[in-house]
C-alpha cells in the first residue's frame, strides 16, 4: 500500500512538472472595450509547439469573478493551428480565425467584434479559454472586459423572480422600430442591471437559468436624450422541460 501510494504521488508530480514545463499562455488585447467599438480582438498564445492544433472557447462570466464556473455558457467557439491559416484560390479567408504570426510555436489571431453581434458585445466580462485538444498543457483564461459606451440614456432596474433578486441574469434591449435586439449586459450580483443605448424605443428582456420571460408583460420603454428610464423585470420558474437531441446531416 505505502509502495503504490508513493508511486501515485511520485507519478502525479512528474505530471505536474510535465504541465507546467509545457505550459502555454493566452493574451487578450484589448483587454477592455465599450460595447459600441468596432474593431478587433486580438489573441496572442504561446508556448505551443510547431503546428499544434488548440481549441479556443469563449465563455460569459455571469457572476464576474473572473474564472469559468460550471453554469456559465460557452458563447463561441473556434479552432486554429500554429501556422493554421484557410487559403482560398491563393488567398487567405479573414473571415475565419488564422494564425498571423510567422514565428514558430507561437500564434496571433484576430477577432471581429461587431455592435450589431449581441451575445459578443454584452456588457459584463467575456472569457476566452485556451484548451489542448490532446490535453498537452492545462487549459490557461484571458479575460475582455465589455463597458457600457458613454451615451446619456439607460435602461436600469433589477431582475427579480419570485420576489426574489437575480445575480447573473441576461437583460436584452430590444430595438421595436428594427424588431432586433441592440444591446446587452449582465446582472450584478444584487440582479441589478444597467445599460447605456441611443435614443429610441425598446422592450427589456430577461433571461436566466429554469425560467422564462412573459412578453405580454414586458415594458415598452421610450428613450429621449438624456432620458434614463428605470423599469423592475420579473421572470418566473419553469415547472416543465424539454429535450432531445441536435442532429446534422451525418449523424
Amino acid at each position: 500500500m505505502k509502495i503504490n501510494l508513493l508511486k501515485t504521488l511520485i507519478a502525479s508530480a512528474a505530471l505536474a512538472l510535465t504541465l507546467q514545463i509545457n505550459a502555454a499562455t493566452l493574451t487578450v488585447s484589448p483587454s477592455a472595450i465599450s460595447n459600441n467599438y468596432s474593431g478587433v480582438i486580438t489573441l496572442n498564445i504561446t508556448g505551443l509547439t510547431n503546428t499544434e492544433k488548440v481549441t479556443i472557447q469563449t465563455f460569459l462570466d455571469l457572476n464576474g469573478n473572473g474564472s469559468i464556473d460550471d453554469d456559465e455558457p460557452l458563447v463561441d467557439v473556434c479552432k486554429i493551428s500554429d501556422g493554421g491559416a484557410m487559403i482560398i484560390s491563393g488567398v487567405t479567408n479573414i473571415n475565419v480565425p488564422f494564425d498571423s504570426n510567422s514565428a514558430t510555436g507561437a500564434i496571433t489571431t484576430t477577432l471581429n467584434f461587431l455592435p450589431a453581434t449581441i451575445v459578443e458585445d454584452i456588457v459584463g466580462n467575456h472569457i476566452y479559454k485556451l484548451v489542448s485538444p490532446t490535453g498537452r498543457f492545462s487549459p490557461v483564461t484571458a479575460v475582455l472586459t465589455v463597458t457600457n459606451a458613454v451615451l446619456s440614456q439607460s435602461i436600469s432596474g433589477v431582475v427579480y423572480s419570485n420576489g426574489v433578486a437575480l445575480p447573473g441574469a441576461i437583460v436584452i434591449a430590444q430595438d421595436q422600430q428594427l424588431n432586433n435586439p441592440v444591446g446587452g449586459v449582465v446582472a450584478d450580483a444584487s440582479g441589478h442591471y444597467f445599460l447605456t443605448l441611443p435614443p429610441g424605443r425598446y422592450t427589456p428582456i430577461a433571461s436566466s437559468w429554469n425560467c422564462y420571460y412573459n412578453f405580454n408583460t414586458a415594458p415598452s420603454i421610450v428613450l429621449t436624450n438624456g432620458v434614463a428610464a428605470t423599469n423592475d423585470l420579473i421572470l418566473t420558474n419553469g415547472t416543465a422541460t424539454i429535450s432531445g437531441n441536435v442532429y446534422d446531416a451525418g449523424n
